[in-house]
Parts: C-alpha cells; sequence; structure tokens
C-alpha cells in the first residue's frame, strides 16, 4: 500500500514545488486519444450522472491498515509499560525506577511513529472523492488534512505511475499502476499539487481500462448512459460511511481471486478489518465545498438499489471468512493469556 499524500508534510507528503520527471513526461495521456476499447469502472465508482463522475482515491480500498499498524505499536507499548512499570512498584528497588525511564527514553521513537501512523487515518475522512465534472470541465480532489483541488480537465497533467509494490500478488512482477494527476503552474513547468485516480492496479491494462472510463466520460456526453449501466458495483459511501460488510469485502478484495487464501488467511485479515473499522467509526463523511457542486438536476442520477448484486464469492464468502478468523484469533488470544496468567 502507498501511503504518499496522506500528509501536507512530512514523510509522507508529496514532493511539490518541483519540475516534471522524465518518467512523468514520457508516461503523459492524452485524453484526446482513446487509450483501450474495454473500459472498466475498477470498483472506483462512487457515483455517475450526467453531471459529473465521483471516484474513491486510491488508499480507500487498503483504509485501516496503517491504523492496524498503529495499533500494534501501541498494544506492545502498553504492554512493555505496563509489566516494566508493576515490576518497578513491586520490587520498590531505585536501580528499577532508572531502568523504566531508560525504557521509556529509548522507546520514544517507537511512541513517535505510533502517533504519526494513528494520525493518518483516525479522526480523519473515512475517504478523500475525486469528483469530474462534465459540465464545467474540471476536477476537484478533497485533500487529506483539509482543503480540495480543483483544476481545469483540459491544462491537468494527467500520466500512468508505475511503482513498487513489496504485497503485490500478481505473478508478472512486484509493480502497481495508478493514474495521477498534476496540476502546474501558469508556466507549466513546475508541479504545484498532485493526486491519483482511484485505488491503483496490479496490471497495467487494468489502469489503462479505468483511464479510459474516466476519459470516455469527460469527452464524450453520449457514453454516460452506456458507461452508467457497465459499472458492476457502486460504492454505497455518497453521503455516509460504509457499513461493516463493505469493510470485509474491500479488506479481502485483493485476494478476492483466491478464496481458499481468503480462508486460510482470515485470522489475520479479521485484524486488519477490525483496523479498517476503528478508522471509518472515527472518521467522518467528507463534504464538498458548496462552489464546487453543480446544482443542476440530473438526469442519470444513480440510486443504491440500481448495484449489481454480488455473486456469493465476493459477498457472502469473506463475511464467512471474517468470521472463521475471528473465531480462530480470539481462541489463540484467550489461550495465550490463561498462559500468561498461569505463569504468573
Amino acid at each position: 500500500m502507498d501511503f504518499l499524500g496522506l500528509e501536507k508534510k512530512g514523510f509522507f507528503a508529496h514532493k511539490l514545488n518541483r519540475e516534471l520527471s522524465d518518467d512523468e513526461l514520457t508516461n503523459e495521456l492524452d485524453r484526446n486519444v482513446k487509450a483501450s476499447d474495454s473500459p472498466r469502472d475498477n470498483l472506483n465508482i462512487i457515483k455517475v450522472n450526467d453531471s459529473y463522475l465521483e471516484i474513491i482515491d486510491k488508499w480507500y480500498v487498503f483504509k485501516g491498515l496503517v491504523t492496524f499498524a498503529g495499533c500494534c505499536f501501541s498494544i506492545y507499548l502498553i504492554l512493555m509499560l505496563s509489566v516494566l512499570t508493576y515490576g518497578t512498584v513491586k520490587n520498590n528497588d531505585p536501580s528499577a525506577i532508572w531502568f523504566l525511564i531508560f525504557a521509556v527514553v529509548i522507546h520514544l521513537p517507537i511512541f513517535y511513529i505510533t502517533i504519526r501512523l494513528l494520525s493518518l487515518e483516525l479522526f480523519q475522512k473515512t475517504h478523500y472523492p475525486i469528483r469530474f465534472d462534465y459540465n464545467k470541465r474540471k476536477i476537484f480532489s478533497l485533500l487529506p488534512k483539509g482543503g480540495y483541488v480543483e483544476t481545469s480537465w483540459d491544462d491537468a497533467f494527467i500520466f500512468i505511475k508505475r511503482a513498487r509494490h513489496p504485497f503485490s500478488i500478481h505473478p508478472s512482477a512486484s509493480y502497481h499502476y495508478e493514474i495521477c494527476v498534476h496540476v502546474l503552474s501558469s508556466d507549466r513547468k513546475l508541479v504545484k499539487q498532485t493526486f491519483s485516480l482511484g485505488s491503483f492496479s496490479e496490471a497495467k491494462n487494468d489502469a489503462i481500462n479505468f483511464w479510459e472510463f474516466v476519459r470516455l466520460y469527460m469527452e464524450d456526453s453520449s457514453s454516460h448512459n452506456m458507461l452508467s449501466r457497465n459499472v458492476r458495483h457502486y460504492l454505497p459511501i455518497d453521503t455516509k460511511a460504509e457499513e461493516f460488510r463493505l469493510s470485509v469485502v474491500l479488506t479481502m478484495a485483493p485476494i478476492s481471486s483466491y478464496p481458499l487464501l481468503q480462508l486460510i488467511t482470515s485470522p489475520i485479515s479479521c485484524l486488519f478489518v477490525l483496523g479498517r473499522r476503528l478508522s471509518i467509526i472515527t472518521s467522518t463523511v467528507p463534504k464538498w465545498p458548496k462552489d464546487s457542486l453543480d446544482n443542476r438536476v440530473a438526469k442519470l442520477s444513480i440510486r443504491q438499489n440500481e448495484n449489481t448484486s454480488l455473486n456469493f464469492i465476493d459477498s457472502t464468502w469473506p463475511l464467512i471468512c471474517f468470521i472463521f478468523g475471528a473465531v480462530i484469533t480470539t481462541s489463540l488470544i484467550i489461550w495465550g493469556g490463561l498462559n500468561v496468567y498461569y505463569i504468573l
């Protein structure tokens, strides 16, 4: 998972006020040229109508992973400090007090990392939508940590980016591909702002197919009906936070093609689901600034009940895996806790 862009400053911030790289210039996408014969939504679509297309951010599918990592660090710190504090109080030994102080000091970097990780997703927004306004020919993108970007569709610098993805399960390579947008300075020499369109793809063709979906929507109004009908599933997060079942489905989506692997890894995946739920529950549903909205009536507005029904493997099987994994993980935690109790 690529967390780049979740911060305005720091390690996870985009590098701005820089020149375009050779790689970006080479991989620029031409909005006037057909990129694919198979435009696909890639489970990125929130809403489509005759006025605008709204999609998710690149972090949404993997939301909760960084929260899970932060929670693991938090649990470690709490257990470690609790055990040391208990031993110090019990022994009432000055040397134990100094050792406790020493332990706290050397763990300050871990404490700092934990706070940084948790702040990326907790008490933020449930997602950061990108909107393509057909009538205004503009792109709007809500940004993490507040604010939003507004840029002209015709002026935006759009390119396909290849980045290393250490968790890739695609057999061909350990890379992922994403469609990126740069907002350039007036002389088109410096990158002033940047964001990605939807979740990344493990295969380049999937990213190109999604780009064609967006390109076709913005360039050809006669395609709107066709595109809206071809969306496999609209994410029901336009006005509310995602429900628990959707959290389970999206957490296990990266290995949805391997049902048996979903079951085997479910004891770990169920913990990732809890991390996702924590990040969702503590965050608020994003709202667009009024000046970015098109107030005209949308004739092709999509309702949630127009979604195509997900099959057993896509919807019900992940829930079964979650229950199975939760039982296994809970049993192991109780067993481990009882052993520690009897030892102490």
